[in-house]
């Protein structure tokens, strides 16, 4: 899931120095996300912990973006999946900070396996060379004709 944190204003906005986000999701966090040279990235469970240890400017109309890969495995189609942000110091805001922001909805096939179509004997077989084939080539092995290699890496046979 991609969030991103828009500086809408026409200046640069910077996160001060030991600024703390956090970003409470509802369902379980697989893999921290990327960030920004000199931001610091953390996950354990559904929560993601992100601290800027130093200024971070974001420049006038960009995106912050945190692409958190998360576990939808067993939801059903159509769960809405929120992100709760907290940030702090408190004097630090982002427009739609809080909780119940629906992010998302789970789409049932990307978080199902395809399934297999079945495979028989009789499809097996189909690919199989046919009996006086094999004949044919038993009958050149046990020939004694002799094999040498060739190609750039001696990794073919030749008769």
């Amino acid at each position: 899931m991609i969030l991103i944190l828009q500086n809408n204003s026409g200046n640069t906005q910077t996160i001060p120095a030991g600024a703390t986000m956090t970003l409470n999701y509802s369902v379980p966090v697989l893999l921290a996300p990327s960030v920004p040279a000199g931001v610091t990235a953390s996950f354990s469970g559904n929560t993601v912990n992100i601290a800027f240890p130093q200024d971070f400017a974001a420049p006038a109309r960009t995106g912050l973006g945190f692409d958190t890969q998360l576990n939808l495995q067993g939801l059903a189609d159509g769960t809405p999946v929120s992100v709760s942000i907290s940030v702090s110091p408190s004097a630090l805001s982002f427009t739609g900070q809080g909780n119940a922001t629906v992010l998302a909805f789970v789409d049932g096939p990307s978080c199902t396996a395809p399934t297999l179509p079945p495979v028989t004997a009789d499809d097996l077989s189909a690919s199989c060379p046919l009996a006086d084939e094999i004949a044919a080539i038993n009958a050149d092995l046990n020939s004694g004709c002799q094999c040498r290699r060739t190609g750039a890496n001696q990794s073919s046979y030749s008769l």
